[in-house]
């Protein structure tokens, strides 16, 4: 018995790390990622703080796949601002970070 419930949570483990959370539309792939020494010919158009699941019940998601779901967000939130680059602002906490909007010629 304490071995199938064993298999369970690895089952569960593994299920959670495949799952996606964020809606990822496909224009938004267009958009670039951006360090701050590529920004000079860019217009920033504003902020977005983008949020996901850090955390499932007792089990903390992988670092990076919250990273790029973040990232996901922000060129949707990027394509909503007729934004068509992006560049975060900080590090990611507790499933929450912010990215400057721009557009770039």
């Amino acid at each position: 018995m304490k071995n199938s419930f064993g298999i369970k949570i690895v089952m569960l483990t593994l299920l959670l790390n495949a799952c996606a959370w964020v809606d990822h539309k496909h224009e938004a792939e267009s958009v670039q990622l951006l360090t701050e020494d590529k920004t000079a010919s860019c217009s920033k158009l504003g902020v977005a703080t983008t949020k996901t699941l850090g955390k499932v019940w007792f089990y903390k998601r992988r670092a990076k796949t919250v990273q790029l779901e973040l990232q996901d967000l922000a060129r949707n939130e990027a394509l909503a601002m007729r934004g068509n680059a992006i560049r975060p602002i900080g590090d990611v906490i507790d499933g929450r970070q912010s990215f400057l909007i721009y557009h770039c010629n």
